[in-house]
């Protein structure tokens, strides 16, 4: 099991646990290579929720918090495919990094996180 690198530090004494998601439901998921990316394919990703950044780890189960699944499952790629044969544009979203979730937490567990946490957005 791996274990994600947090990067950011906020405030005089580092980022509160409150905004690490330290205090989080974990979520087990396991990021997978992408050859097409060459050497970068198999480079950690990047994740950041609030200016907390993390790295995760590719190709081994890594358990993160909550707010940073949720930040990887948002994570998309905006592409555009021309057809030259009949001249449309069309515009779509694919998710950025191919992943699997391995274990998440509880309902119970993640509505408890959505109530302690609804009214920090608004702060």
């Amino acid at each position: 099991m791996s274990t994600p690198t947090f990067l950011a530090a906020l405030g005089a004494n580092g980022p509160s646990a409150d905004r690490t998601g330290k205090m989080d439901p974990k979520v087990k998921v396991l990021i997978m290579e992408n050859s097409a990316e060459g050497a970068a394919g198999k480079r950690p990703i990047f994740l950041s929720v609030n200016g907390v950044a993390m790295l995760v780890p590719r190709a081994q189960p890594a358990d993160i918090p909550y707010r940073y699944y949720e930040a990887l499952k948002n994570a998309v790629v905006h592409k555009i495919k021309h057809d030259l044969d009949n001249g449309t544009v069309e515009t779509f979203d694919e998710p950025a990094y191919a992943y699997q979730v391995l274990a998440l937490p509880s309902k119970a567990e993640i509505d408890a996180w959505t109530e302690q946490t609804k009214n920090l957005a608004a702060a």
